[in-house]
């Protein structure tokens, strides 16, 4: 718009103005209203469409129409209150139309338009007149544009215009949907179902059924038609879908709910159909809704009334409770009654105890029970129609009151208490309802007979307030045990509960059983229990005799000569009460058996498995013997039993005797190397006894108790009582003069005679009398003087010893003297060093030591003079001194630094003593690191004596040394890094120990250690050596060298190398045993093709070879094999040299000439086999172990406490019975 730039008069100007401003204010209204009316069309209408659509397509339930429809009227009063905001701001006044005005002007009119149009209505002014001229004539100078854009009404009536034609099409052209969902959304709550393509007609919908009635569901499907419709079943709020199939032909699908006991609902879904739940209801059965107890507790409890809601009937309340009861059913009820039984099992007729209910409400009755015993109750009721019912059992449980919660801390099972200390122990005690009375109390450890001894009391408490818990600290001075050194006693906890059934009765927690110790007291023990074990082997032999004696008696009533019928009732129920009870007597044989097994020490060797085995087999046997004679049918065949009995029992008294003689052997060796520290071990105890009687005599004489008089009595008499053992066992070691010299003979002689003298007696037994009446500083004089002479004992033998150490030190350094002249007559050899390397610190060696270093002095020096650079000794290893090989000696590992290659061959000596005896067991010590040493092995060993001796015997002992590598310990194996056999020059002598794999063939036949083994070429024809050494777990990886073997021995055993060709060695050398073949590995994947000229082999001959693995002989080897396996735990096998006689008598009849008597002779003789080797009870469950393993019990009241397993006792007695099987 252009204002005239003509001078026109004021009211012109004035009134151009004015019209301006007026036409801009209409066409601003009309654009805003437009825009809003747009707004308020589209908006409702987008809205409508879009949950129209989606309704249409998702079916939206009741609840989602009606929160749509919700929105929509929230829609349209929020356009009202929109459209009322909008039409306030339409209404513009000329003032602000100008501002608009100049607000779309670019650069803005500083406000002359709406001065103007101000100023215009008071035009009386000369000023005004002039203020609008001159506003005019600015304004003039730019175009104003007073028309207001209509760009923001385009939008909203443009999209209001598209809404209203899609609807319009949608009403058209889909016009059954668009008035379904019309009609779905503006009456949400109205049941108008969507318009489906797939519609499902299902029956029979909501029903009530009958319990166990089949419910059969069909649904006819009308529209598409879906492969599968989906039926959800909903039991308990536990949803679940099932997919049925649709027949095509009859367009339906069908399911059956079988014997539906309770409600449930269902739906189906089908392409885009689901329909509602319907529901299948199944009548209610009369029940128990609720259980609402009252409980009033009895008063010892201290426990305030509580009430308890159950759904169901089942009560459970401490023992005395009283209970008020009311029981909630489902349905109304007349009457009841409340029918108690005493348990379960009761039988229907038996009456029980009736209470009748009271009725509170229409569903609900009352009844009051007390909690005396447990039992079941059953409540009859009338229901309201008259109609009888039944519910339960359920169980009422009196809970007894539990005993008392008892732990003693501070002390374990098997603790040794020092006599003369002071022991903190904590006391915890806990109960149900309360704690009366808590007490600390010891008694001596039950000895296995029929007396129980009593407890006596060391300390009580009452707890003030009676609580539940209750705990103090408390020391133990062990003196006042009334115990002495090597007995055994039990410490308890014992409590009192507030039960007014239990008054005055004491509940005993865990029982922990200890050992009173003291100066030298498990060398007490362990020598009073190897004595216990040699007299209980000689009593239980003695026993098996008297045993054999009745067998061998009844066997003779069996004679014709006897005069006895055996048709006669009265006779077999004679031998049947008489077999009975010694059959219970044979049993206690059998335990006193395992027993003595159990107490016989581990480092016995093998005496200990060996009485366990005997103890569960023939011992055993001879048991099931006896308890078979009466079962027996024919006279004959009950002599038979007796017989077999009467041979077992003399069996096994003769292994047992075997056992003995080794177990006396043993204990003469413990005293051998023991009894030194044992007189030491009795003048230290004598000694402090001593200053013990010192300090009681200082203190007053009311603080002194009759324990400590009587204890100290005690312990003075046993000492006395040891002093004598001590004296039978020096008396017994000074007859082994061969073994520990003249010079210990005299000193354990003269010990002997000391320790049985009156100098050494009468203050002992002065001692005794004067501690029993409690004067203690008397007694300290006596026992200062028997500590005295047992000290001077101790000493002289100790120095006697330190002069028999001596001289044996001595008689080796000149026998390692000469021997540097002796080796010089070896071929290329240097000179040997006449160095004494036994720079030995004698007063270090124990007695074995010297016995052993004395034995082979001795031995040395007779074959000196006669000895070449392989001598023979006349060496005897005594079985005695295994013993040490097994304990661990040094603790430092071998540092390879310090090891060199041997240049020479060393000599060597010649042992038969030690050279292939049976091999003793030992934990190898072998160290981590192991390094391969090798040698170059030279054949300068061709003219070394071509005798062959294995030495098995081995140690465990770790040695750090210098020098050559190859050092070996005489006739002992070590397993030590020094001594890598193996690695050597090929030697002429056998040595056991721990090597890496070298060179092949070498004659080392101890361990193997690493897991890689290079084939190193050595001699080119192996020696052999031992045919076959233990098998080792694990498999080594061959290697070969640049120089290879050329030759393998043949011997057996070892680790497997890892290598396909599998083949064996075909030389003649060694001998074959059928056992090897179980070591065979399968056929090895390739084969050599050999062509064979000439006809095939014959029927015959294929059936002879196919015979070379006779099952006889095998038979035959694997009796020898476990009659081996049996002497050497000293179980009985001369029952079967006969039957190995005969086996193999008739094998020679059968190859030579086969006829049927010799077979008939051949089967006879093996099932008198199977009979010899059955065990009549077999590892089944009726199996008894006579050792007991390690088991854990839980609880209050624990039986005693099992001992330790034998080490390898569960395989051994396994194997004894597989190789008793597989014969």
């Amino acid at each position: 718009m252009k204002v005239n730039h003509q001078p026109v008069t004021l009211p012109k100007i004035a009134g151009d103005l004015v019209r301006l401003v007026e036409t801009s204010r209409r066409r601003r209204k009309h654009v805003v209203l437009f825009r809003a009316l747009g707004i308020e069309i589209a908006l409702p209408l987008a809205y409508l469409w879009a949950i129209l659509a989606l309704d249409n397509t998702l079916h939206f339930t009741p609840t989602i129409r009606l929160l749509a429809l919700s929105g929509f009227f929230g829609l349209i009063a929020l356009l009202a209150w929109h459209s009322t905001r909008v039409w306030r701001t339409a209404l513009y006044s000329p003032d602000q139309a100008a501002l608009d005005i100049e607000r779309r002007m670019p650069g803005g009119l500083d406000n002359r338009l709406i001065n103007a149009i101000q100023l215009a209505r008071h035009p009386d002014s000369a000023l005004v007149d002039t203020v609008i001229r001159e506003n005019v004539l600015t304004i003039s100078r730019q175009p104003v544009n007073a028309s207001p854009t209509i760009r923001p009404a385009i939008v909203p009536v443009s999209a209001a215009l598209v809404l209203m034609l899609v609807g319009a099409w949608f009403g058209i052209f889909r016009t059954d949907h668009f008035s379904n969902s019309a009609a779905r959304i503006l009456f949400p709550l109205a049941r108008i179902e969507p318009l489906y393509r797939t519609v499902l007609d299902i029956t029979p919908g909501d029903i009530e059924a009958v319990p166990d009635q089949d419910v059969v569901v069909t649904i006819r499907i009308q529209g598409e038609i879906p492969d599968t419709v989906r039926l959800i079943v909903e039991r308990d709020g536990d949803p679940s879908s099932l997919r049925l199939s649709v027949n095509r032909t009859t367009h339906e699908a069908r399911h059956t709910f079988q014997s539906i006991r309770q409600p449930l609902r269902y739906a189906v879904r089908g392409g885009d159909f689901e329909s509602r739940f319907f529901h299948i209801q199944v009548p209610v059965p009369f029940s128990l809704r609720r259980t609402v107890a009252t409980f009033q507790y009895p008063a010892h409890t201290r426990l305030a009334d509580r009430l308890q809601e159950i759904t169901g009937g089942d009560l459970d309340a401490p023992e005395g409770t009283r209970a008020g009861i009311r029981f909630q059913f489902n349905q109304p009820v007349k009457s009841g009654t409340l029918l108690r039984f005493p348990s379960p099992d009761t039988p229907s007729d038996q009456p029980a105890e009736t209470i009748p209910l009271e009725s509170t409400t229409r569903s609900e009755c009352a009844a009051t029970l007390t909690f005396d015993q447990p039992g079941v109750y059953r409540l009859s009721m009338t229901l309201a129609d008259g109609t009888p019912a039944t519910l339960g059992p359920f169980s009422l449980r009196a809970i007894a009151d539990a005993p008392p919660v008892l732990q003693l801390n501070g002390v374990t099972e098997g603790d040794e208490l020092l006599t003369d200390t002071i022991l903190p122990l904590t006391i915890q005690a806990e109960d149900d309802y309360g704690i009366d009375a808590v007490e600390l109390a010891y008694r001596k450890r039950p000895d296995g007979t029929n007396s129980v001894p009593a407890w006596f009391p060391l300390q009580s408490w009452t707890p003030a307030t009676h609580s539940a818990r209750f705990g103090t600290n408390v020391p133990l001075v062990v003196a006042s045990l009334d115990a002495i050194e090597g007995e055994s006693v039990e410490l308890v906890v014992r409590g009192r509960d507030n039960h007014p059934g239990h008054a005055g009765q004491w509940i005993v927690g865990t029982r922990v059983p200890c050992i009173v110790s003291g100066p030298g007291a498990r060398l007490q023990l362990e020598y009073e229990r190897i004595l216990r074990v040699e007299k209980g082997l000689r009593e239980l032999i003695s026993s098996l005799d008297h045993s054999t004696a009745f067998a061998v008696e009844w066997i003779r009533k069996f004679d014709p000569a006897s005069g006895l019928r055996w048709d006669d009732k009265r006779t077999l129920d004679t031998l049947t009460a008489a077999i009975t009870n010694q059959a219970r007597i044979q049993a206690e044989f059998r335990a006193t058996a395992a027993t003595l097994a159990n107490d016989i020490p581990e480092d016995a060797g093998d005496l200990r498995l060996s009485v366990g085995l005997l103890a569960d087999t023939e011992l055993l046997r001879a048991v099931r013997i006896l308890e078979s004679v009466p079962r027996r049918d024919t006279p004959a065949d009950k002599r038979t039993a007796l017989a077999e009995s009467r041979l077992t029992t003399e069996r096994c008294a003769r292994s047992l005797d075997e056992v003995l003689g080794r177990f006396t052997t043993y204990r003469q060796d413990w005293e051998l190397t023991r009894m030194i520290p044992f007189v030491r071990m009795l003048a230290d105890r004598q000694l402090g006894m001593a200053e013990a009687s010192a300090t009681y005599a200082g203190l007053a004489v009311n603080i002194i108790g009759e324990t400590q008089r009587t204890g100290s009595g005690r312990r003075q008499q046993r000492l006395h009582e040891l002093a004598g053992l001590a004296q039978s066992a020096f008396t017994g070691m000074a007859t082994r003069d061969t073994q520990v010299g003249p010079l210990l003979t005299a000193a354990f002689k003269e010990t002997a005679d000391s320790l049985g003298s009156e100098p050494l007696r009468t203050p002992m037994q002065q001692a005794t009398a004067s501690l029993a009446q409690g004067h203690w500083q008397e007694a300290e004089g006596f026992q200062r003087r028997a500590a005295e002479q047992l000290d001077a004992l101790h000493r002289k033998l100790r120095q006697t010893q330190a002069a028999a150490a001596r001289a044996a030190i001595d008689e080796l350094g000149a026998l390692a003297e000469s021997q540097a002249d002796t080796q010089q007559d070896i071929d290329q050899l240097k000179a040997g060093s006449g160095e004494n390397p036994l720079q030995v610190d004698e007063a270090m060696l124990n007695l074995e030591d010297i016995i052993h270093a004395r034995k082979a002095a001795e031995d040395a020096a007779d074959k000196h003079a006669g000895r070449g650079k392989d001598a023979s000794f006349d060496y005897l290893f005594e079985d005695s001194m295994r013993g040490m090989l097994g304990r661990p000696m040094g603790s430092k590992e071998q540092e390879f630094k310090n090891l060199k290659l041997a240049e020479k061959p060393s000599g060597q000596m010649s042992m038969p003593n030690s050279s292939d005896r049976a091999p003793n067991s030992v934990k190898a010590v072998i160290q981590e690191k192991f390094e391969d040493l090798v040698g170059d092995l030279l054949e300068e060993a061709d003219d070394l004596r071509e005798d062959f001796e294995t030495y098995n015997l081995n140690t465990a002992w770790k040695i750090n040394e210098t020098g050559n590598v190859g050092k070996q310990g005489g006739d002992l194996n070590s397993t030590a890094a020094a001594a890598a056999t193996g690695n050597m020059k090929p030697p002429t002598q056998n040595f056991g120990g721990a090597s890496r794999a070298g060179r092949q063939g070498a004659r080392a036949h101890g361990l193997s250690v690493g897991d890689e083994s290079v084939n190193r070429r050595g001699r080119d024809e192996a020696q052999e050596g031992q045919m076959e050494v233990a098998d080792q777990q694990g498999e080594m990886k061959e290697t070969l060298s640049d120089d290879p073997a050329t030759d393998t021995s043949t011997g057996v055993g070892g680790k497997r190398i890892a290598d396909p060709n599998s083949t064996f060695s075909t030389k003649n050398a060694g001998e074959w045993k059928d056992d090897m073949a179980d070591k065979l590995l399968p056929p090895q994947a390739k084969n050599q093709i050999v062509e064979r000229k000439g006809p095939p082999i014959s029927a015959e001959a294929a059936e002879r070879l196919r015979d070379l693995d006779n099952r006889q002989e095998q038979v035959i080897d694997r009796i020898k094999t476990l009659k081996k396996e049996l002497d050497r735990l000293y179980l009985p096998t001369d029952h079967l040299d006969d039957i190995m006689e005969r086996l193999t008598a008739n094998l020679n009849r059968l190859k030579e000439k086969p006829d049927p008597d010799a077979i008939r002779r051949q089967v006879e003789t093996l099932d008198s086999l199977r009979g010899s080797v059955m065990v009549f009870n077999r590892a089944s469950g009726e199996f008894e172990q006579s050792l007991p393993r390690e088991q854990s019990v839980r609880g209050r009241l624990l039986d005693e406490p099992a001992p330790p397993v034998l080490p390898a006792y569960e395989e051994a007695v396994n194997l004894y019975y597989e190789r008793l099987s597989g014969l």
